[in-house]
């Protein structure tokens, strides 16, 4: 009864628009709060903010509570895709791939919650395996997620209208995850040397001059991933009445 409550439109839409908000307000406050402290603006990774005693809070409160609501939107959005592609006896294998999504959404989900808990100044390691599932299940998602879409349009032309924003939001999405990975690979090299990356979060904690231009421009690339992202979740909105009207 629960679920299926969960799974009522008003409720998916309600959820969907509250953590894609919770998502923003968190890294925006985070970051207005650093430069407040006269932190280096240009530009900063999302998990530097958490560095600093002060806008280390809003970090914090915010994305121990918006993991929980995004890994629940990733639940509700692939529940209603299921049942929407049972209905219409769709091939097994994109019940398959839909599934797969829903877990490495799911996934990032839960680690979004996880990792605000470990500021990665003090646990360094923990916390890049960390952003790594974050960002890895979030590109797995859009990936998945937007070839679904795709097969989906071919059943019902309706999806074709919100089609075109979403994979463009993807295109961008994974770009900037690739952009990012490359750069931060850079740093710490093929055998995973931290040691550059601990001379940089020296420069994070004392936050007035950030000292590694080549993870500025990985944080770019974050900074890019995570608002594309926000906007591939937001093309879900209009597909919600879509995928309820026709369970």
């Amino acid at each position: 009864m629960f679920m299926q409550r969960l799974l009522q439109a008003k409720w998916v839409r309600f959820n969907h628009i509250a953590t894609i908000f919770g998502i923003f307000s968190t890294i925006l406050l985070s970051y207005f709060v650093w430069v407040r402290e006269g932190c280096d603006p240009w530009l900063p990774f999302i998990s530097d903010t958490d560095v600093n005693p002060e806008s280390g809070i809003p970090f914090t409160i915010g994305l121990s509570i918006t993991g929980i609501m995004l890994t629940l939107a990733f639940i509700q959005i692939g529940t209603l895709r299921q049942n929407w592609l049972e209905k219409y006896e769709t091939e097994n294998r994109l019940i398959f791939w839909n599934k797969m999504s829903t877990l490495a959404g799911v996934t990032s989900g839960l680690a979004t919650s996880w990792i605000a808990f470990t500021p990665w100044h003090e646990q360094t390691v923990l916390h890049i395996f960390q952003a790594s599932i974050i960002f890895t299940g979030a590109a797995i998602w859009v990936v998945i997620a937007s070839f679904v879409s795709i097969k989906m349009s071919e059943i019902d032309g309706s999806f074709s209208l919100i089609l075109k924003n979403r994979i463009i939001a993807a295109t961008i999405s994974v770009s900037s995850f690739i952009l990012m990975s490359i750069h931060f690979g850079l740093v710490v090299g093929g055998e995973g040397d931290l040691s550059s990356v601990e001379s940089y979060l020296d420069s994070v904690v004392i936050c007035t001059e950030l000292a590694s231009p080549i993870l500025t421009r990985a944080a770019f690339f974050e900074w890019l991933m995570v608002f594309s992202l926000g906007a591939v979740l937001a093309s879900f909105i209009p597909e919600i009445d879509l995928l309820v009207d026709d369970n």
